[in-house]
């Protein structure tokens, strides 16, 4: 398994179930989803790969991998995802909408949609949280 070290504990955005980084890789900002444990990242991978797959979720861009700090402590595991721009300006029609494109992928409706669950990739309104769907 791959291994990537985060370089700063500062830049970690926890939410209820992980930790985000953005951090540079390749000379490109990238988000990096980290959990405590890999059968979290691995099913979280594969709920994203689906929502892209949907036009819905950003994109997944790398396999599971350890991911540690900078002094080699494992920190969890994780994959790289495309960062999504957070802003809170959409409408009711564009929540609508984003919802009836998501049931059509998964089958059902997210049941966690708020403004630090969603953000614009090239414009288009998608999910970047999948955890609260178990």
């Amino acid at each position: 398994m791959k291994s990537l070290i985060v370089k700063s504990r500062e830049c970690g955005e926890n939410s209820a179930h992980a930790t985000f980084y953005r951090i540079t890789k390749n000379g490109k900002r990238v988000g990096c989803k980290v959990w405590e444990f890999k059968h979290k990242a691995t099913v979280n991978s594969r709920r994203q790969k689906k929502a892209h797959a949907g036009k819905v979720g950003p994109a997944v861009l790398s396999e599971i991998m350890l991911i540690k700090d900078k002094h080699d402590k494992h920190i969890g595991y994780g994959f790289l995802t495309e960062l999504a721009l957070l802003r809170k300006d959409y409408s009711c029609d564009k929540e609508e909408k984003l919802q009836a494109e998501f049931k059509k992928v998964f089958g059902f409706e997210h049941c966690d949609f708020h403004d630090g669950n969603v953000g614009y990739i090239k414009g288009k309104l998608v999910f970047i949280d999948f955890d609260p769907m178990e």
